[in-house]
């Protein structure tokens, strides 16, 4: 069996296809680029590794200090742990069954995080505290006096409780995707969050919106607009809460969209958590996050057969190289975007093939075995399907080999 790592000098032209081919160059410039935004907001930048699963470009996107980072599975945060990475958030609602493994990385890491917004889970995470480790971390529980004139608690333990036996929780606020996350407005989750505030074994870490409407905008002034509505949303929360007396340490909002282009200030919020912004897609030129120049990931593939009577062709990646996801839907749609061929449209996908219409007028010489570059749609989904990236660095040679970590 051929080792992946044996490319590494090779011209990208001579890759096994289907493969997945990542400019490190470009995810460079991103990572810069969103870092100084989060700067210039005044805002953390607590980036989502879920679109890539790599440690490489996961210190890119900490700037090199392996912290301060959201996960989506168990499995990824497992991962990081053993990266060397601390402070990671786990932004997916847990259940019971999931407990242990949480409590494990909790007793291993200095920060760790769990993702709520129900009182079922608060009650399932107090029921499994007797598996956090005892150990000395600090923890703040009582400050000054708040706004209300009372004491002013930052989301912290019971007085007297040992910090180690309380989960750091992140809140989940719906402000608009109507997905998870309870309401911004309903007087039952501010109950929530003071609860949790309030122990025992429970510790108010965050409140955390994720603006994933921005997906459904297709100009800039519209991901602004929800960008606005979400800040205000979240910053209206987490001031209602001050009024009572918790001062939530991260306000956190975001989606790639509302964060490469956010609104003029984030007043009230703390934090940005973007992810897709590292490697960008087709899907988010669309929208406006970027352009094609500023996507740093591709699926190359070659033609398997030419049909000049149908005009169309077929090249070796499917739906398990590509994924299905038609991202903005285009007219007329397509499973991706065939670099220098604007007038190509991928119309369909199966396992393993992938059928392209050629442009009505394009007169491009078609052979089998030459190699096609695809933008996919929606990376995230795409990277998901392959166990390596080839890494080239503004060039076509290959220079290093990633290999993302895989599971739940």
């Amino acid at each position: 069996m051929i080792g992946m790592e044996s490319f590494v000098g090779s011209a990208v032209s001579a890759l096994p296809t289907p493969c997945c081919v990542i400019d490190r160059s470009i995810v460079e410039a991103n990572c810069r680029a969103m870092a100084e935004r989060a700067i210039r907001l005044g805002c953390v930048l607590r980036p989502h590794t879920k679109t890539h699963k790599t440690l490489e470009i996961a210190r890119m996107q900490t700037r090199g200090s392996a912290r301060c980072v959201v996960v989506s599975t168990l499995a990824e945060a497992e991962f990081y742990a053993n990266g060397g990475f601390d402070d990671i958030l786990l932004a997916s609602l847990i259940t019971p069954s999931k407990l242990p493994r949480c409590a494990a990385l909790h007793n291993r890491l200095s920060q760790f995080h769990v993702y709520v917004d129900s009182s079922s889970a608060v009650e399932a995470l107090r029921a499994h505290a007797h598996l956090l480790r005892p150990h000395h971390r600090a923890v703040p529980s009582v400050a000054a006096s708040s706004p209300s004139g009372g004491e002013e608690v930052h989301g912290g333990a019971a007085e007297g409780e040992p910090a180690s036996c309380v989960w750091s929780v992140f809140l989940a606020v719906d402000c608009g995707y109507n997905r998870e996350g309870c309401g911004h407005d309903d007087p039952q989750s501010l109950q929530l969050a003071l609860d949790i505030a309030a122990g025992p074994h429970t510790t108010l870490a965050g409140v955390y919106s994720h603006s994933g409407h921005t997906y459904q905008c297709r100009d800039p002034e519209a991901i602004r607009r929800v960008g606005e509505e979400e800040r205000d949303r979240l910053a209206e929360f987490a001031k209602s809460l001050a009024a009572r007396g918790v001062v939530v340490p991260c306000v956190g909002v975001g989606s790639t969209p509302s964060c490469c282009v956010p609104p003029d200030h984030l007043d009230g919020i703390t934090e940005m958590h973007p992810g897709n912004y590292c490697l960008l897609d087709y899907m988010q030129t669309q929208i406006g996050s970027g352009s094609l120049r500023d996507v740093a990931v591709f699926v190359l593939a070659r033609i398997i057969s030419h049909n000049p009577a149908r005009r169309t062709v077929l090249v070796d990646a499917g739906a398990l190289a590509l994924s299905k996801d038609l991202g903005c839907s285009s007219s007329p749609p397509s499973y991706g975007y065939v670099v220098d061929h604007p007038s190509w449209t991928i119309v369909g996908l199966t396992q393993e093939a992938g059928k392209i219409a050629l442009g009505e007028d394009d007169r491009t010489p078609v052979t089998v075995g030459q190699t096609v570059r695809i933008v996919p749609n929606h990376s995230c989904l795409t990277c998901a399907c392959h166990d390596y990236f080839f890494v080239v660095d503004g060039s076509d040679v290959v220079t290093a080999v990633w290999r993302p970590v895989r599971g739940w």
